[in-house]
């Protein structure tokens, strides 16, 4: 199956609203608690989450944008007999807030695991975890859920980390396991090589998509044909409401990236540290080919507050 790897979430194919599904069609017992992977890509985690769930105490939903990998996962699922895991194909930050109001059950997990960093700075509100999805699943866990949090790039985790900070401090709070022994400040240690794998290969693929721009608009520039044509043609598209370009055909210059100002708060994780084994018990493919190449992960897990109550 050819799918494209990344796709602008913004573009208006997928800022539709759909309605919810049908509960009682997509799981056998809709009123079971829920754990939702969001931007599950191929759905792989999820399969090997509710196949360890033999008793089938839990309904498993993946969400992700391109929907190919959704139908995909779906035909997985059922050939392993496994009807309590789903998946949809659909723009989370669109439809999973009023998609989670219906849902019958209680929402019970969370997590985002190695989502698109969208390294340029024009290009962050392209980012999965927003302010309104972020506020949306903290209100509607049950109290005691989680949020987990994954990626290989530790910018990406400190900002996911942020955002739920920022607006959802009042119900969330980072899991008591960040002040013990499963955690630490010093994670990865300072010795670790490669630590920042995952760092150095979004930008060695943005350099690299940069040389291609260069090269490509030189033969243009050769058979010719004005380079500026093209973009002039493009602006035109956009001025008269044509849709952007996706976030992979965007190669801009590497050096227009994502530089945080310093954490504070939780993304800092003061003295408490980055968990140092993933708490579902199931690596991602993402984090096991980061582990296979000597790379880590930084992860958290956020709780929702006994007195907080779900909506």
């Amino acid at each position: 199956m050819r799918v494209r790897q990344h796709v602008n979430p913004l573009s208006s194919r997928y800022m539709e609203l759909a309605p919810p599904p049908t509960w009682s069609e997509l799981f056998l017992e809709p009123t079971r608690p829920l754990v939702l992977d969001l931007g599950c890509g191929s759905g792989r985690f999820l399969l090997a989450l509710g196949e360890q769930d033999t008793e089938r105490r839990r309904n498993y939903l993946g969400v992700e944008i391109r929907e190919p990998l959704a139908q995909r996962a779906n035909q997985w699922a059922e050939e392993k007999g496994l009807p309590h895991v789903r998946y949809l194909g659909t723009n989370a930050n669109v439809n999973i807030p009023g998609w989670l109001a219906s849902y019958p059950g209680r929402l019970e997990v969370a997590c985002f695991l190695h989502p698109d960093p969208h390294w340029k700075k024009r290009h962050q509100k392209r980012r999965i975890v927003q302010p309104a999805l972020a506020r949306a699943l903290a209100e509607r866990l049950s109290p005691g859920g989680h949020i987990f949090l994954q990626s290989d790039i530790k910018a990406v985790s400190e900002a996911m980390v942020a955002v739920f900070q920022s607006c959802a401090s009042d119900v969330l709070e980072l899991d008591p396991v960040h002040f013990g022994g499963g955690a630490s400040a010093d994670w990865p240690p300072p010795e670790a090589a490669n630590i920042n794998q995952g760092d150095n290969q979004q930008r060695q693929a943005a350099k690299l998509a940069q040389k291609r721009k260069k090269k490509r608009k030189a033969e243009e520039a050769a058979e010719g044909q004005p380079p500026e044509s093209k973009s002039r043609d493009a602006e035109g598209a956009a001025a008269a409401g044509g849709e952007r370009r996706d976030a992979d055909e965007d190669e801009g210059d590497a050096d227009d990236s994502d530089d945080d100002d310093k954490p504070t708060g939780w993304a800092a994780l003061p003295g408490n540290g980055w968990l140092r084994h993933n708490p579902m018990g199931v690596p991602t493919e993402r984090e096991t080919q980061t582990v296979a190449n000597g790379g880590h992960c930084w992860r958290a897990l956020l709780v929702k507050k006994a007195t907080a109550a779900a909506s």
